[in-house]
């Protein structure tokens, strides 16, 4: 009720409700006792649909001093619904993408390590009758060391 007060809306409420696809099956009209213990019809609708209902009033179908709190509130709306819908979309659509940029980095790392072992693997493989065979040298790939020592 005080929402419809504060926005002017007293004569048109009940048929903005019947008119409304949504609204139209949850209206109640109740009777109430006012302070002049006099009884009244009250139309109402679920607290949940209240906010959506405010936010679908036109501009210019409220008082002239509730209009820019109507225009602050439904700009809240908007942005409640980008963020609803758009912006925690985005969000997820950011994350997924960095963590597949994160796997196949770490897949590249793996294959690094792999090689890396693989190299371990061949210089413990070689044994002492080998060694002095290749005058006592061990055969071991220093491209990588090579690459940033050019002295």
């Amino acid at each position: 009720m005080f929402v419809i007060y504060r926005l002017g809306l007293f004569k048109q409420v009940f048929l903005l409700f019947l008119r409304d696809g949504i609204l139209n099956p949850v209206v109640r009209v109740t009777r109430t006792t006012g302070s002049d213990k006099k009884e009244y019809e009250m139309t109402c609708i679920p607290l949940k649909y209240i906010f959506g209902w405010v936010f679908s009033i036109h501009d210019n179908r409220v008082r002239p001093e509730a209009k820019a709190n109507l225009q602050k509130y439904k700009l809240q709306c908007y942005n409640a619904l980008y963020e609803r819908f758009v912006e925690k979309a985005d969000f997820y659509s950011e994350k997924d993408h960095r963590k597949l940029e994160l796997n196949r980095k770490l897949e590249i790392q793996r294959g690094s390590v792999k090689e890396i072992k693989d190299k371990i693997s061949r210089v413990e493989s070689v044994s002492f009758s080998e060694w002095k065979r290749n005058k006592m040298q061990l055969s071991i790939d220093f491209d990588e060391e090579q690459e940033g020592n050019d002295e």
